[in-house]
């Protein structure tokens, strides 16, 4: 039978089925984080959203893994809205995972998994989400969490996960879980105090207590919070005064209220855009009959200090790159004949600080009265096929002697037969 605790927010809470070769551990502030994650990301589009994902990050023991903590998976949804990552994207995830043992923030931890949402689709893998699972989390007991946003800010999520076979179900989750959305403020009920209760009774309604956001999951039980009652009075309702009163643990309420604002902070400081790693610079590429002139900015101061450039052409479904001397890089221009009309072209120069870039791409109709142009293996190949063909040849002419001779000698016969008679 599937099993999720039902522990308090404040204590861990397991996710295991009879299917899985381990238990999953978190706590419930964790997964709060996770769905405003992803409700964040539903509001970025108007329609559908836009999908997010993170590493999780943890401990491993013989029984399961420990999910304490996570970071954001950077993707510039090149492809649209939904989390498949470029190439780029990629790079930075494998360069995250390769350098979590060595950062400080994360001493203790390590990755154990990744989460997505699925804002479009159900709770399950898709082709894409499976890649993802197996290039960067192999690891048999990394999991996937993915996380479906709904209505008032909740969500519905299932865990995925190897089999000691190593294969993953990704059709759906075995155990999917909701998390809850924002809690609505504690209501208020109006009671009637005795008009001879003190002036200071009849004046305010009960304080609330600072929260220290610091701890501010860490609820204790309802049995410890003090339940506020009216005085006793023999005196008539119509002589009592309405006071607000909280209900019972009206003060433990507003503990994960200010968490909530906690998380929103903390999302938004995560998934501040960080500072470029390079600096773009302008490029254009013009056609000048099939030739093709890339030119750059080469007025940027920072081109005196390049040491070394490069670059690449893709021209044709083929992909070409040469690399630039400083001289080259500083002179802000190069001539490229191109092959069809279609070409992009992206140049990078270090030494300066910043790796520079540039990036620009030429459409138009393919060069005239230019040759088909054919790689080296299609050359290599007719050139296999021509001296096959001369083989053939010589084989034909060989057996073409050998028929008229063996002709010759039949019709010799036949001259020597008819003479004898």
């Amino acid at each position: 039978m599937s099993t999720r605790s039902a522990t308090p927010p404040s204590h861990c809470e397991k996710w295991s089925v009879p299917e899985c070769p381990f238990t999953i551990e978190y706590r419930h502030p964790l997964m709060q984080e996770l769905r405003a994650a992803v409700a964040y990301g539903q509001q970025a589009l108007t329609r559908g959203g836009m999908e997010v994902g993170g590493v999780l990050l943890g401990t491993r023991s013989d029984g399961g893994i420990s999910i304490r903590a996570w970071r954001p998976i950077a993707c510039e949804h090149a492809h649209g809205p939904a989390l498949v990552l470029s190439e780029r994207d990629r790079g930075e995830l494998k360069q995250f995972l390769d350098e979590a043992a060595a950062l400080p923030d994360l001493a203790g931890v390590e990755p154990v998994g990744w989460f997505l949402s699925h804002t479009r689709s159900d709770i399950s893998l898709r082709e894409s989400d499976l890649n993802l699972y197996k290039e960067f989390f192999p690891a048999a007991s990394d999991v996937a969490l993915v996380l479906r946003p709904g209505r008032h800010g909740a969500a519905r999520a299932g865990f995925f996960f190897r089999d000691p076979r190593g294969a993953v179900q990704s059709d759906r989750s075995l155990l999917e879980f909701n998390i809850e959305g924002e809690s609505a403020w504690p209501s208020v009920s109006v009671e009637r105090t005795p008009a001879s209760a003190p002036p200071e009774r009849r004046r305010h309604a009960p304080t609330i207590a600072p929260v220290d956001t610091a701890s501010a999951w860490v609820q204790p039980n309802r049995e410890d919070a003090p339940e506020l009652k009216p005085a006793a009075t023999a005196r008539g309702d119509d002589q009592m005064e309405p006071v607000l009163v909280a209900r019972p643990g009206w003060r433990w309420i507003a503990v994960p209220a200010a968490a909530l604002v906690a998380i929103g902070w903390l999302y938004v400081a995560r998934n501040r855009a960080p500072e470029p790693a390079v600096t773009p610079i302008e490029m254009t590429v013009t056609d000048r009959g099939g030739q093709l002139v890339v030119e750059w900015d080469r007025s940027r101061p920072e081109l005196r200090l390049v040491r070394a450039g490069e670059i690449s052409v893709t021209d044709a479904g083929g992909k070409v790159s040469m690399a630039l001397t400083a001289a080259e890089a500083r002179a802000g221009s190069l001539t490229w004949a191109r092959k069809s009309g279609d070409v992009q072209v992206s140049v990078r120069f270090d030494g300066a600080g910043k790796p520079l870039v540039a990036f620009a791409r030429f459409l138009g109709a393919p060069p005239l009265n230019q040759k088909p142009q054919r790689d080296a293996a299609e050359l290599d190949r007719l050139r296999k096929e021509n001296i096959e063909l001369r083989g053939e040849v010589d084989r034909a002419k060989a057996r073409a002697d050998q028929a008229e001779t063996a002709v010759r000698v039949l019709r010799d016969r036949l001259d020597a037969a008819d003479s004898k008679k």
